[in-house]
């Protein structure tokens, strides 16, 4: 679900700022739109027909609980709850009243959305009746996002030929991107941080697992380069 978030955000950011960047790319900005939609519509048809709503994916209000709850991490509370397999739910007294609504739903073609809904305001009532420590989870978020995760409970995570390029790449493209923005005055290089930083604030919100990084570390590669381009010339003058 996350990944399919991602997408979205880029996509509707990218058309956004392509549109305006030069107004003749705005009728390929709506080719580009209308191309996606068609190519989404028997995903968007079928959820329309089975919950009475269009919508790509049904699963945010869990998505946000994942990753705010009382026993949540930076990489979320790993248990599906899911509703076909009750028995198999945790015995956590701290979710019983979400237990409760779960089991009040009635299991109609409206049970997906509802069960999300329950998911969705559960997850703010969390962060709403515990601003400070949900807020300070968002920080480590954002920061295991960025960096890496310094509790990972997955399997081969600090395994170092996953850690270290990580790291370089993380660490130098902080340098790297005040490098380019200051150097390229470049509205695409712009749009890259803008991406970077828009990404991870977005899925911060969230939960954070390794294969996130995806999203975000072909641009640290990139504002990397700039670092090591003006580390190069530096060597080179000396």
């Amino acid at each position: 679900m996350i990944l399919r978030g991602e997408f979205l955000i880029i996509f509707i950011f990218s058309l956004v700022f392509f549109s305006f960047l030069k107004k003749k790319n705005f009728i390929y900005a709506i080719l580009i739109f209308i191309s996606t939609s068609i190519l989404i519509s028997p995903y968007l048809i079928r959820n329309y027909v089975n919950t009475g709503k269009v919508h790509i994916v049904n699963v945010t209000g869990y998505a946000l609980w994942k990753g705010n709850n009382q026993l949540a991490k930076v990489e979320g509370f790993h248990n599906s709850l899911h509703p076909n397999n009750r028995n198999t739910w945790p015995q956590i007294s701290e979710f019983k009243n979400l237990y409760e609504k779960l089991d009040r739903i009635k299991k109609d073609k409206k049970y997906e959305i509802n069960r999300d809904q329950i998911f969705k305001q559960e997850a703010i009532n969390n962060i709403l009746l515990d601003k400070k420590n949900y807020f300070l989870l968002y920080l480590k978020k954002i920061i295991s996002y960025f960096f890496i995760d310094i509790n990972s409970s997955i399997k081969n995570y600090y395994n170092p030929a996953h850690i270290v390029p990580i790291l370089l790449f993380s660490i130098c493209s902080i340098p790297g991107a005040i490098i380019a923005l200051k150097k390229d005055k470049n509205p695409k290089i712009l749009y890259l941080f803008l991406m970077t930083c828009l990404l991870i604030g977005f899925i911060s919100i969230f939960f954070i697992l390794p294969r996130y990084k995806i999203s975000i570390i072909s641009f640290q590669i990139l504002f990397s380069l700039f670092l090591f381009e003006y580390l190069l010339k530096k060597l080179q003058k000396d």
